[in-house]
């Protein structure tokens, strides 16, 4: 999840302060995850599907890569409150508010059609009141490679279809990834 240029144990040491990070920022700006319902954007190998599930009632988690998604099961089969989706963002069709909290960590980068990106975020945005959004974020100082973009906090703030109400940049190995909470405002 690392650039190529880090180290392993720069790597490792960087995953596990990021994972710590996440959660109590999640944490601080939510409450406890027990009892809720999570929608995890981008299931990877399972580094966050571990914890998040861990911590809610529920976690459905969504990778538009089958092989991804299966190196997912194997690294979680101890953990039965996980349901595997494949699917891009934005074809996901959720209902409103059906879980408590959509959780992004570096998927929405990989995006670079921008109606695409507004697509996926209107998406999130319909299928909770909360929203946690952790992305690489541009300090324009390195090149980006063909299947990234680099967008900065403001970017996705001002795109995001609802309120922000936390932001923190998480720095390690010479990169930043910004850590961005949203909530819909009370009905």
């Amino acid at each position: 999840v690392m650039r190529a240029s880090h180290t392993p144990s720069e790597t490792e040491a960087a995953a596990l302060e990021m994972e710590t990070a996440v959660m109590e920022f999640i944490t601080k700006n939510l409450g406890s995850l027990a009892g809720k319902n999570v929608l995890e954007i981008g299931t990877g190998i399972g580094r966050f599907t571990r914890p998040l599930a861990e911590s809610a009632a529920n976690v459905t988690t969504v990778d538009m890569t089958a092989s991804m998604i299966e190196r997912a099961k194997v690294n979680l089969a101890d953990l039965g409150n996980i349901t595997y989706v494949e699917s891009e963002i934005k074809d996901l069709v959720p209902e409103k508010n059906e879980f408590d909290l959509v959780f992004d960590v570096w998927v929405l980068m990989h995006i670079l059609d921008e109606r695409e990106l507004n697509q996926s975020l209107s998406v999130m945005a319909h299928a909770a009141p909360t929203a946690f959004i952790c992305e690489y974020t541009d300090q324009g100082e390195r090149a980006v490679g063909p299947y990234s973009i680099l967008r900065s906090p403001e970017e996705y703030i001002d795109s995001f279809p609802m309120p922000i109400i936390a932001q923190e940049d998480f720095y390690y190995v010479g990169d930043r990834s910004s850590l961005m909470f949203f909530e819909k405002p009370q009905e």
